[in-house]
């Protein structure tokens, strides 16, 4: 070979490890990567490096044509069509054809449609078909155990009641929450008779709200402020009114009545005018030594509303002393 009038010699390195030269009687090797002008990639470089090990172009070539096998993840390695896979929704078919005569473990063929909904959190079933007998939702965590879901748990979408199974003979569609579970099943768990055609499909977010059980009676609207009632106690918007002036209250080593008993009292405001410690109990009697529920140091005021207590209010000293005592309503 010349370059610009100067004869350049080529050579290449034999198996022996020898440097043999290149002329047209021993031309470049077309084998064994010696880059001859061959075309076929299966039969140049023979070790693309990889992770999982040396492999040929051609095989590489081939994985390409149909699909990458080692997509990296830190929890190993998946095909590509797996990745895809955890994208979408989750869906079985099925029917269901007669009891299950083993609820807690591997059920009656034809008596269940199941499903791993991993990582989903709304289970949509719809029933078709003609059939008598009730239909239960079962989960599992362990894939071996299975439990029915109880309480009124489901809903009917058709008429937005909520269910605990889906009733006999009504198809329709049903929709539970099923974040908690590794796989759910549908299970005829009653007396069964004709084929219910089962459709489940899994989904990611949880489109089920509702409350487990009826609100308690009343008669007060929403956004009503003028009163609030619920099993506690009731909340008032209108402002209090005095219903006792202040007034004096002489304390001495007998008990004494501070506040008498009111239930539409809102609170009583006391304040220790004496020289001595007060000390109140929410009791007709008061003891200066046990018998007291709170203590009230000299010059201190305490406000005692209705929520904590509207009853009678003693008060006790250790020696003569006095409280100022207001009571609104």
């Amino acid at each position: 070979m010349a370059y610009n009038g100067i004869a350049t010699p080529v050579a290449y390195i034999d198996a022996n490890g020898n440097q043999v030269p290149v002329t047209a009687a021993n031309p470049l090797p077309t084998a064994g990567g010696g880059g001859g002008g061959s075309t076929d990639i299966t039969t140049l470089a023979k070790e693309a490096k990889q992770d999982t090990g040396n492999t040929t172009l051609g095989n590489i070539l081939v994985a390409l044509a149909t699909q990458a096998t080692a997509a990296r993840q830190d929890t190993g390695n998946t095909s590509l069509a797996t990745l895809a896979g955890q994208v979408v929704d989750l869906t079985a078919t099925g029917s269901i054809t007669t009891q299950n005569l083993a609820p807690g473990g591997v059920a009656t063929a034809g008596s269940s449609v199941a499903l791993n909904v991993a990582g989903r959190d709304t289970l949509n079933i719809q029933v078709t078909g003609t059939y008598t007998g009730t239909i239960s939702v079962q989960g599992t965590l362990d894939g071996t155990n299975w439990v029915t879901v109880g309480g009124n748990a489901g809903m009917n979408l058709n008429t937005g009641g909520s269910i605990s199974v889906i009733p006999s003979a009504i198809p329709s569609i049903y929709q539970y929450g099923v974040g908690a579970y590794a796989s759910v099943r549908v299970s005829a768990l009653a007396a069964w008779t004709g084929t219910a055609v089962i459709t489940l499909r899994a989904v990611d977010g949880n489109s089920l709200v509702a409350l487990d059980a009826a609100l308690p009676g009343g008669n007060n609207s929403i956004g009503n402020l003028g009163s609030i009632t619920n099993n506690v106690n009731t909340v008032e918007t209108a402002a209090p009114t005095i219903t006792t002036a202040p007034t004096q209250i002489v304390l001495s080593t007998t008990s004494a009545t501070v506040a008498a008993s009111l239930t539409t009292r809102k609170s009583v405001i006391i304040f220790n005018s004496g020289t001595v410690p007060a000390y109140l109990a929410f009791a007709a009697t008061a003891t200066s030594t046990t018998g007291y529920t709170l203590q009230l140091a000299v010059g201190a005021t305490t406000v005692i509303p209705r929520e904590t207590w509207t009853g009678v209010i003693s008060g006790i000293a250790t020696a003569a002393g006095s409280v100022q005592v207001t009571v609104t309503s």
